[in-house]
């Protein structure tokens, strides 16, 4: 029977809980810290895009690669060779994400309530979740592939959050319109944040196709020579 191994991800979801439930009382309570600043046609510079784009993406990643990693690491494989792998390991991420996704949605709805009712924020819902989920959906598939890859929580959190903070550090001069964070910089045109999006998505699509292929092809049994 299936079933998520909740203590090995206890932590970041509950730091992702709390990260959500703070932007909520953000949006509620201190609206004015999340003030949008026009800077163009649907464009618009604001703290919580820190929290759309960064801080829950952030936790949620760490979310699942203790949720997965926790069975692939070398001193527990033994144990995950014995369980359902070519479905295990997508149920346990779509499981994971779908948790997060739908505490993602509820902070975007309020967040977006409260700023449109208190500011003169021009975007509609739907936009909102397009250019909100993208990360979420980027990273925490980066995150599956990375840690079917390495089988390493360490070497997981490594590449992840290395090039999170990268991106972070150096998109607004170097990436620009390229970069995962470009809601957080709002300096490029919506023509050129739509784009992005589609680019990002489409990404996050093969890259789970990436990893399906990887966990059907028996790879995580292959390059563990000792099993």
């Amino acid at each position: 029977m299936f079933k998520l191994d909740l203590k090995t991800m206890r932590l970041p979801l509950l730091i992702y809980f709390f990260t959500s439930l703070a932007a909520v009382g953000i949006a509620v309570f201190i609206p004015s810290l999340f003030e949008p600043h026009p800077n163009g046609d649907e464009v618009y510079k604001s703290f919580m895009f820190y929290f759309t784009d960064f801080f829950l993406p952030f936790s949620a990643c760490a979310a699942v690669i203790m949720q997965i990693g926790g069975t692939l690491e070398k001193q527990t494989f033994s144990f995950f060779c014995s369980l359902p792998v070519k479905e295990n390991v997508f149920l346990r991420w779509l499981i994971t994400f779908l948790i997060c996704a739908a505490i993602f949605a509820v902070t975007v709805i309020t967040m977006f309530f409260s700023l449109k009712s208190r500011f003169n924020f021009k975007i509609e819902l739907e936009r909102m979740f397009f250019i909100s989920f993208s990360n979420l959906i980027y990273f925490c598939s980066l995150s599956l592939l990375l840690i079917i890859i390495t089988r390493q929580i360490f070497y997981a959190f490594s590449f992840l959050y290395g090039y999170m903070f990268v991106d972070m550090l150096v998109g607004e001069n170097l990436m620009r319109e390229k970069s995962a964070f470009v809601n957080i910089i709002a300096q490029c045109s919506k023509e050129a944040i739509d784009v992005n999006k589609k680019v990002y998505y489409i990404i996050s699509l093969a890259v789970l196709i990436i990893s399906f292929v990887l966990v059907k092809i028996d790879f995580m049994r292959k390059v563990n020579r000792r099993i």
